[in-house]
Parts: C-alpha cells; sequence; structure tokens
C-alpha cells in the first residue's frame, strides 16, 4: 500500500475515530503529520476546521479535526500498523475536504511550528 493525500483510515481500537494523514506528496521523506476526528463538544479547543455529512460520508454529527492531538509519525511505520489491521481504510476524502482541513491546519492554534512544516502548501 503507498499513502497518498486525501485517504483515511479508521482506527479499530476504541473509540474508532477517522484518522487523515497529512503530509506534502511532492517532498520526500517518511514523516507525516496525523490527525482525527472527533465529536465537536462546546469544551472542544480545536475549531478551525469543522467538518459535517455534507463534507465526508463517513460522519453522522458535526466533527472537528482534532489538531490539539496530531502526532508526528512515519509513513512506513503508519502502513505497517495499516497492514496488521490496526487501522482499515476507507472511501477518500472529497477533495474539497482535505482541502478544508490542510487550511484549518496552517490556521490552527493547537499545531506548533514544527507540526506545521509537515503539511502541504494551501
Amino acid at each position: 500500500m503507498k499513502l497518498y493525500p486525501g485517504m483515511a483510515f479508521r482506527c479499530m481500537e476504541p473509540p474508532r475515530h477517522i484518522y487523515i494523514p497529512l503530509f506534502d506528496a511532492g517532498r520526500p521523506g517518511d514523516e507525516m503529520l496525523l490527525v482525527n476526528f472527533t465529536t465537536l463538544r462546546e469544551s472542544c479547543v480545536d475549531d478551525a476546521c469543522i467538518l459535517g455529512p455534507q463534507d465526508y460520508q463517513e460522519l453522522s454529527h458535526a466533527t472537528s479535526v482534532a489538531f490539539s492531538r496530531a502526532m508526528v509519525g512515519r509513513k512506513s511505520a503508519f502502513i505497517r500498523a495499516v497492514d496488521a489491521g490496526h487501522f482499515i481504510p476507507l472511501d477518500d476524502l472529497p477533495p474539497a475536504t482535505l482541502q478544508r482541513i490542510i487550511e484549518g491546519a496552517h490556521q490552527s492554534d493547537e499545531l506548533s511550528a514544527a507540526k506545521k512544516r509537515l503539511l502541504p502548501d494551501r
């Protein structure tokens, strides 16, 4: 399996969040940023990118992209986790939704400059 922008995965561990690997496909290297979707709650600090069912078919309610929980990792390690069944591939994100996530990531106060350097350009 090869990762590409717009892929989505469901974690098979509770609470079974949807994860999105973010990286610039045009840059060499194995690093990526991994963000997840979570239910939008009043206390949520992640308000840079709010999505709903109209943005992605796997969503059933208002959802936040949890930039505050973003993890830096290796694409190769994530692929191994998918191959081992820890994550299952879902349908790709619509291009407009992926672009909203990338824009939100660039604007988010919850992502450090070090993490933002892994993002694709706007």
